[in-house]
């Protein structure tokens, strides 16, 4: 374990902290201010790495000083091998002394026997450590009957996080259907579906950042950008299959404060309905480092 003691002025500028010995393995960092907190102010934390690059620390790429404190300590973490810390702040205002804390590194590394055959490593899939920490969303709807010809479409609005969509799932009555997704539409929102968290333990999950809602009209799609989604059914028989955001496991990436349209035509020879379902992570995506 490697512990480095850290003192940062609670001004506007750059500190970088040395680390002892180059520290490696998983990093805990704790701040508090030794005076008062400021008014506005936004904090960055990043580390040197042996290749000379700067990495944000995983959760610190931009947090609002005056929010954070006034919550508690500001809590962060991430793994690597890093030389120094490097602080930066900007737009501070008011404030007074420094923010001290500290970075401690456990060095982790597999279990005695793990490699002989006589102890487990288990893992988890990234779904299932997202529901675990309040960060798995879904939704779904059931439209009305749909005309030979005609298309409805969700409007889906990220907010200040990232998205990763995880699986969409699709069931129509219609004989023949296709999905479009498109960037930045021309629409106006209509009736607000539903968004539930994954989980329901006390003080775990997260609020959405999302607003989804029926497109009320649609003026113009936008910029189609993903391969289309065609359904094919039989009169009366329910066709279910991965639509537009995923197919065979793949993921797709949304950009934060974008809306996005989910078209929905009935291209068969009778009217039906149609159901979807979506299920999605809000917050920073590991890879790439930025």
């Amino acid at each position: 374990m490697s512990l480095t003691f850290v003192s940062v002025p609670l001004a506007n500028g750059v500190t970088t902290v040395p680390l002892n010995n180059g520290a490696i393995g998983q990093m805990e960092l704790a701040l508090h201010a030794t005076g008062a907190s400021p008014s506005a102010g936004t904090l960055q934390v990043q580390g040197l790495n042996y290749s000379g690059s700067l990495v944000n620390i995983g959760g610190m790429s931009a947090i609002n000083l005056a929010t954070a404190l006034a919550a508690g300590p500001i809590i962060g973490g991430d793994f690597g091998h890093f030389q120094s810390l490097v602080f930066t702040l900007t737009g501070v205002t008011g404030g007074s002394g420094n923010l001290t804390g500290a970075a401690i590194f456990q060095l982790v590394s597999a279990p005695d026997y793990a490699f002989a055959g006589f102890r487990a490593i288990t893992t988890q899939g990234y779904t299932e450590a997202n529901v675990k920490n309040g960060s798995q969303f879904e939704t779904s709807f059931l439209s009305g009957s749909i005309a030979v010809g005609a298309t409805i479409g969700t409007l889906f609005t990220t907010g200040a996080k990232t998205v990763i969509i995880k699986d969409r799932q699709v069931a129509t009555t219609c004989t023949q259907a296709e999905l479009h997704l498109y960037s930045g539409p021309t629409a106006t929102t209509g009736a607000a579906i539903p968004i539930f968290n994954l989980t329901t333990l006390p003080g775990v999950p997260a609020t959405t950042t999302v607003a989804l809602n029926l497109a009320a009209t649609i003026t113009a799609n936008g910029t189609e950008i993903a391969a289309p989604t065609y359904v094919i059914g039989s009169t009366g028989n329910g066709q279910t299959l991965f639509g537009t955001y995923a197919t065979n496991g793949a993921q797709r990436v949304l950009t934060p404060n974008t809306t996005y349209l989910l078209t929905f035509k009935n291209t068969g020879s009778g009217a039906g309905i149609a159901a979807v379902y979506t299920t999605w992570y809000e917050g920073p995506p590991d890879l790439p480092r930025t």
